[in-house]
């Protein structure tokens, strides 16, 4: 599940094994939501609205299990927030949060009638269906199963979308599924290969191995910097306006996840297939520090590893407006047996050592 709140509203979005996607609008009363338990009366939310009532309504691939959902931030306050979710099948779907108003008025086009509670205000619209093998068509020849593996959304007026792929391309478009300029970014290839081989769209696919797409992100505060890490290790930065990464950073073993700091746009996270959080500076060769994310012997002892992380600073929208920071930089991360753990980044960038706790 993915969370997302604002000034006035908090949601909750989840993906379901059956394909669905929940929302939940957490302003809605508790007397809306209590239900009666033997003689006890306890409050438990359904959702304000779901997907899994137009599975078969013109909404191809959608009964697939939802394997990653996220929440794209409105680039203005006029706006409501956007949700991408990814199924088991490798397609992407965009959808915009409606108040029932204006969702009223395209139910019927749409097919999204279905599915909102009584008395709850909010709906999800789908905006585009982004199929890898569609996006694929006009670069490659030959076949293959192409996937959609990654996403990342860009908080800017067209919502413009970095789409990772099994097949190692990066595609850019906006959020009804119009390429954009330049529409696709490039990875080095390893040994005496070419890029231009994939410029020509040629050669990908029949002979040239690039590593799938595991993990995407535009810079917060400027869209125009994106990065990128595969299956191999590599790390690449690259400018929206330029197919080709401007800077390139090969790490030892694979890099399943990249996060900018949400705060300092000069450094950014990776997570490493041996559960290691490497905090880099795009200056460096070498990252700043390398943290265990997997701290308990016996849980490594049993091969429990993270599988992914978040980063969170309280006070990060009122330093966007030029005020000082208040609050540390928190980072929660994932792990296998189904455990959390949260601790907070030192100050100093040499050392992360006696500043961080560890909940679980």
């Amino acid at each position: 599940p993915q969370a997302k709140s604002t000034s006035s509203q908090a949601f909750v979005v989840a993906g379901m094994e059956e394909g669905g996607l929940c929302l939940w609008d957490c302003g809605e009363p508790e007397g809306a939501h209590t239900t009666k338990v033997g003689s006890t009366f306890t409050t438990c939310r359904w959702p304000s609205f779901t997907t899994e009532g137009q599975l078969n309504l013109n909404l191809m691939h959608s009964a697939e299990e939802i394997v990653s959902v996220a929440c794209i931030p409105p680039a203005t306050a006029k706006e409501e927030f956007r949700v991408v979710s990814v199924n088991r099948a490798g397609y992407a779907i965009v959808w915009d949060v409606c108040d029932v108003p204006f969702a009223q008025n395209l139910s019927q086009v749409s097919g999204t009638g279905l599915g909102l509670r009584i008395g709850s205000r909010y709906k999800l619209l789908k905006s585009c269906v982004v199929d890898a093998g569609d996006l694929a068509a006009d670069f490659r020849r030959g076949g293959g199963d192409i996937r959609v593996t990654c996403f990342s959304a860009a908080r800017d007026e067209v919502t413009t979308l970095a789409v990772g792929t099994s097949e190692g391309l990066v595609y850019r478009l906006n959020r009804f599924g119009a390429r954009l300029k330049p529409p696709l970014y490039f990875s080095p290839l390893k040994g005496d290969e070419s890029n231009a081989s994939l410029v020509n769209g040629t050669e990908h696919g029949r002979g040239l191995s690039v590593p799938p797409v595991l993990g995407l992100d535009f810079l917060p505060r400027d869209p125009t910097q994106l990065l990128c890490c595969h299956l191999d290790g590599t790390i690449c930065l690259y400018r929206t306006s330029h197919s080709f990464p401007t800077k390139t950073w090969v790490w030892s073993s694979a890099v399943l996840q990249v996060k900018w700091h949400p705060d300092s746009p000069g450094v950014f996270f990776a997570l490493d297939a041996e559960s290691n959080l490497l905090r880099w500076n795009v200056q460096d060769a070498e990252p700043i520090t390398v943290h265990a994310l997997v701290a308990s012997a016996g849980e490594r002892g049993s091969g429990v590893h993270a599988t992914g992380f978040s980063l969170s600073c309280p006070g990060e929208e009122r330093r966007g407006q030029g005020e000082a920071p208040t609050m540390p930089t928190f980072v929660c991360s994932t792990l296998s047996n189904g455990r959390a753990s949260v601790f907070v980044l030192a100050d100093d960038d040499e050392s992360s050592e006696g500043n961080e706790s560890h909940h679980h």
